[in-house]
């Protein structure tokens, strides 16, 4: 049976972790990605895509340019289409972990329709 399961909860209420020890205690094959803080000497100053095969990019960053931001945070198209659109394209009978799908993501339109395609595809 195929299901999908919705974390919500609180910015910073934990809800990254809990995905990294499902990650590490999964006994079936996954794709997919999970975002964390990027922080200097204790200050956030952007946000880092890490996905299952070890890619990494930039979602946001205090120092991106962009035509998108969130507060102080320019957000980066290219590393949302480049890193975590194509990790969540759906592989054989993997599980698709998508730990974001918030503000930041949605502007990309690619990225709308890549997790749309993943959510249905587990339905059906």
């Amino acid at each position: 049976m195929k299901k999908n399961v919705f974390l919500t909860g609180a910015p910073s209420s934990g809800k990254t972790t809990v995905i990294k020890k499902i990650i590490a205690n999964l006994k079936f094959p996954a794709n997919g990605f999970y975002t964390e803080e990027e922080r200097i000497a204790g200050q956030r100053v952007g946000f880092i895509m890490k996905t299952l095969d070890g890619r990494k990019g930039h979602l946001a960053h205090q120092n991106i340019k962009s035509d998108f931001h969130v507060r102080r945070y320019g957000v980066s198209i290219k590393n949302i289409e480049t890193v975590a659109v194509t990790s969540i394209a759906p592989v054989k009978r993997n599980i698709i972990v998508l730990d974001e799908i918030g503000k930041m993501e949605c502007f990309s339109e690619v990225f709308k329709q890549a997790a749309l395609k993943a959510l249905i595809l587990l339905i059906l």
